[in-house]
């Protein structure tokens, strides 16, 4: 359980976050915002790697930069940057799993045959992307409660993504609380669910996929005439693709996480009167 109050966040004498307020229970939470808009900080601080100035932030009822260690042996952040010592990735197992007293190695055997990684490899050696790779097999096994994921699909090619999207089947349970920070939506927008948009320096949507297609749907339609009661719409090469309010209880199962992010930094005041913001 992860939960912010009124947290207040200066970073390089800009005010990043002024009384930020956000709850999460288990489920796979799809963080999304622009450059800047502090997704990373927000993660850092949930992880206790940044100290908050007000307000209060508890991750499993513990303080994060109070660094307790029972709050650390529960949670695992991947950063989207970083160094890996010049050892084999089976040495680095032996070395930091026991810090996770519920680390799963046959996990993680499994998560590196997906990846097709030797555990027999030097890591300081690896291209960027096997890198990448070993941290997500590596932190996923750790089966800690809490696992933050900051732009995991950043130097993954193609086939690649594919492996992570079924690593991360794989490893999540409806125990986990999975926060994945990302601007690469479509590679796992079949993942998360709720999705939660930072601006500014502060949360301006959160929904579950359920609430929104009951409250809203989408049509590809051809004819602009039909625009007038869209709420946003993106011109396509063969037409438009529109949000419309839900009115009729019309089965909507189809999801575009791009669009809907771009819609609602673009009307942030008629989704949020919609939401209930």
């Amino acid at each position: 359980m992860i939960k912010i109050e009124n947290l207040n966040f200066s970073y390089l004498n800009k005010n990043l976050f002024k009384n930020l307020s956000f709850e999460t229970g288990s489920g796979c939470v799809g963080l999304l915002g622009k450059n800047g808009a502090g997704k990373t900080s927000l993660l850092k601080i949930i992880s206790g790697q940044l100290f908050f100035e007000s307000g209060k932030c508890k991750v499993n009822g513990y303080t994060p930069f109070k660094r307790n260690p029972l709050m650390l042996e529960d949670i695992f952040f991947v950063p989207e940057e970083f160094i890996l010592p010049p050892i084999t990735a089976e040495k680095y197992i032996s070395l930091n799993s026991k810090f996770y007293p519920n680390f799963d190695y046959s996990l993680f055997e499994k998560n590196m045959k997906i990846f097709n990684l030797d555990k027999n490899s030097r890591l300081d050696l690896l291209s960027h992307g096997q890198k990448k790779k070993f941290m997500i097999s590596y932190g996923c096994s750790t089966m800690t409660k809490i696992l933050l994921l900051d732009e995991p699909t950043n130097g993954l090619d193609i086939p690649s993504k594919k492996e992570f999207r079924a690593i991360f089947t794989n490893n999540f349970d409806n125990f986990r609380t999975i926060i994945i920070s990302t601007h690469n939506v479509k590679d796992v927008e079949d993942l998360i669910d709720p999705i939660v948009i930072l601006d500014n320096g502060e949360i301006i949507f959160k929904s579950s996929v359920k609430n929104i297609s009951e409250k809203l749907m989408f049509l590809h339609i051809k004819d602009s005439e039909f625009l007038k009661n869209a709420l946003y719409f993106e011109e396509t090469k063969d037409g438009y693709f529109a949000a419309f309010l839900n009115d009729n209880d019309s089965n909507n199962d189809f999801f575009d996480f791009e669009f809907i992010f771009n819609m609602v930094l673009s009307e942030k005041e008629k989704i949020n009167k919609i939401f209930g913001e």
